[in-house]
């Protein structure tokens, strides 16, 4: 019985570092995609504004195109940071919070393998149902992008957490039906 558990808790560790590694993966994926768009859009909006000097008539382009032009560009900006920035007033894509994301998940997995304490399967159910909500309202983000491979892995990582809290809970479930036979 006890090797069960030692490779459930093995099983569980492996899942929180490959979830680390996924997340770290999809956020540098995100943010690869970001970047290569946005210098398109600065420049798309750029460009009207430097060739309408007095050309803006004979390039046909006339100042409310152009206004129109800047405007869209600049409220597709807006619009992505005001749904990057999302409970609580929280920027999902800040460095310390991506980093303290996947220092907690590799912190989880070495507890997982070398506590024995509840409190440990406990606390992996708690960041599994928290950081699983978050992946739930990134899959909704990317699928109103249009970012299927962004909202593949976010899938993935729902997938994974959610498989880490029911084996944590498995875990828990599992302790406690021993310890009546034990005492």
């Amino acid at each position: 019985m006890s090797t069960g558990r030692l490779s459930l808790r093995a099983m569980l560790a492996l899942l929180l570092a490959g979830c680390a590694i996924l997340f770290f993966v999809g956020i540098y994926l995100e943010r690869g995609a970001t970047a290569s768009t946005a210098p398109s859009v600065v420049q798309a909006s750029a460009a009207p504004v430097e060739g309408s000097g007095g050309e803006a008539g004979q390039a046909g382009h006339s100042p409310a195109a152009t206004a129109a032009t800047s405007g869209e560009s600049t409220g597709e900006t807006a619009g992505e940071h005001a749904t990057e920035t999302w409970p609580l007033g929280l920027d999902l894509e800040a460095p310390l919070l991506v980093g303290g994301v996947i220092v907690v998940s590799l912190v989880l997995a070495v507890a997982v393998v070398t506590a024995t304490s509840p409190l440990v399967p406990m606390a992996v159910v708690g960041f599994a149902v928290l950081v699983g909500l978050f992946d739930l309202l990134e899959v909704v983000h990317q699928v109103g992008r249009g970012q299927t491979g962004l909202v593949a892995i976010a899938l993935v990582l729902l997938a994974a957490h959610v498989a880490a809290g029911l084996i944590a809970l498995r875990l828990l479930v599992n302790r406690n039906r021993a310890m009546p036979s034990t005492a």
